[in-house]
C-alpha cells in the first residue's frame, strides 16, 4: 500500500478498522485506482483519482445517484465521496458491493448460457438509453440536446449541452490523453478529420444517456438475471448507436476473431425486447463508430497486443489496414 492510498483510506473511513485492502483486477486507466476494502463488519470499494482530477468521479457519482433514484438499471450504491479531501489524500468515491455476480465469471462458467447473457446485456443497454432526461435538458428546436455530464444527484443531472460532433470528439481526445502509447497517434487525427467531414450526418443522431465503456469487467449479473453496469465515469448524453457498437465489439465481436453471429443476434434481440427496435439510423451510422472504436486499440496497442497474444508486427499491419478500410466505409457514407 502506498502513502497516497493509506492517506485516502484514513480520510474515507476515519472510524473503521481496515482489515484488508485488495486489488480489483487489471485496468488500462492509469488515472484511477480502485481497491476492495474489508472491515470487521463488511466491505466497500474505494475509487481514487490518482491524478487529482475529480471530474470523472463527480460524473460517475452523479450518474449513479441519479440511476439509483429511478431504479432502471442495477448499479453500485454510492456510500460517500470527497472531491477535495484534506492532506495528501486523493479525490475519492466509496461504493457498496453490488448484489450479484461478476458477468465475466458467469460468462466463463462451463455450462454458461452465453446467448441468454448477451440478450441480458442488450436489454440493459436499451434501458440505459430509455432513461428519462427531459427534465435535465435544454431543448433546441424540440430536440433533446447532446451533452457532457458534469455532476448530479438523486434528483437531476447537471449537463453541459454541445453538438454531438463536439461531444464525440471531446471523448476521443480524452481517450487520447490516456493512451499508453503514441505509436499510432496519427489514427486519432485521421478519425477526427473524418468525423468533422460527416458533421451533418452525426447531428441527426438521437440523444440518450450512454454508458461509454460497457466491457465485460464493467458488467455484473444481479438477482433475477438482470445485467447491471459498473464504472460510469465516461458516461455522457450521446448517440445510442455508439454504445451498441462499442458493446458489441467489447463483448461479442472481438478484433481479429471470427464474429459469433448468434451472440450478436441475441444481443440485438435483447435490445429490441425493451426498445422495440434498434435506434433510428443504426445501420447508417454504425460505420462511424466502428472507425472510432478502433482507436481503443490504437491508443493502447502496447497493452492490447499482449492481451491478444498477437505477433506485434502482424498486429500492427492489421491495425493500419483495418483503420484504412473503416475510414473508407465512413467517408463513403451519404448524408440523409
Amino acid at each position: 500500500m502506498d502513502d497516497r492510498l493509506s492517506a485516502t483510506l484514513e480520510v474515507a473511513f476515519p472510524d473503521r478498522t481496515v482489515l484488508e485492502v485488495a486489488e480489483t483486477g487489471p485496468s488500462w486507466n492509469d488515472r484511477n485506482e480502485t481497491v476492495a476494502v474489508s472491515f470487521t463488519d463488511g466491505r466497500a470499494y474505494l475509487k481514487l483519482a490518482v491524478d487529482d482530477d475529480p471530474t470523472r468521479l463527480r460524473r460517475e457519482r452523479g450518474v449513479l445517484c441519479f440511476l439509483e433514484d429511478i431504479d432502471s438499471v442495477p448499479t453500485p450504491i454510492v456510500l460517500g465521496a470527497d472531491f477535495e479531501p484534506p492532506g495528501s489524500a486523493a479525490p475519492y468515491m466509496v461504493t457498496a458491493p453490488v448484489d450479484g455476480y461478476s458477468f465475466l465469471e458467469c460468462w466463463d462458467e462451463p455450462d454458461a448460457d452465453r446467448e441468454c447473457l448477451a440478450r441480458g446485456v442488450g436489454r440493459t443497454l436499451a434501458r440505459v438509453h430509455e432513461v428519462p432526461l427531459e427534465a435535465h435538458q435544454k431543448w433546441t428546436d424540440g430536440n433533446r440536446a447532446h451533452a457532457h455530464i458534469v455532476d448530479g444527484d438523486g434528483n437531476r443531472l447537471t449537463l453541459e449541452p454541445h453538438p454531438w460532433t463536439a461531444v464525440l470528439i471531446d471523448t476521443i481526445e480524452n481517450a487520447r490523453s490516456r493512451a499508453s502509447t503514441q505509436r499510432f497517434d496519427h489514427h486519432y487525427d485521421l478519425v477526427i478529420d473524418a468525423l468533422r467531414a460527416k458533421r451533418n450526418l452525426l447531428e441527426e443522431a438521437p440523444a440518450t444517456l450512454v454508458h461509454g465503456d460497457p466491457a465485460m469487467p464493467n458488467a455484473f449479473v444481479a438477482p433475477g438475471g438482470r445485467v447491471g453496469l459498473l464504472d460510469w465515469e465516461i458516461a455522457h448524453v450521446g448517440d445510442p448507436v455508439r454504445d451498441i457498437v462499442r458493446t458489441r465489439t467489447q463483448q461479442f465481436d472481438q478484433p481479429r476473431q471470427p464474429t459469433n453471429e448468434r451472440l450478436v443476434t441475441a444481443f440485438h434481440d435483447g435490445y429490441r425486447d425493451v426498445a422495440g427496435t434498434l435506434p433510428d439510423g443504426y445501420h447508417s451510422r454504425r460505420p462511424i463508430y466502428e472507425a472510432v472504436r478502433l482507436l481503443g486499440i490504437s491508443g493502447f496497442f502496447d497493452k492490447w497486443v499482449v492481451y491478444a497474444e498477437a505477433d506485434e508486427t502482424t498486429a500492427a499491419a492489421w491495425l493500419e489496414d483495418t483503420l484504412e478500410r473503416r475510414l473508407a466505409a465512413l467517408n463513403s457514407l451519404e448524408e440523409g
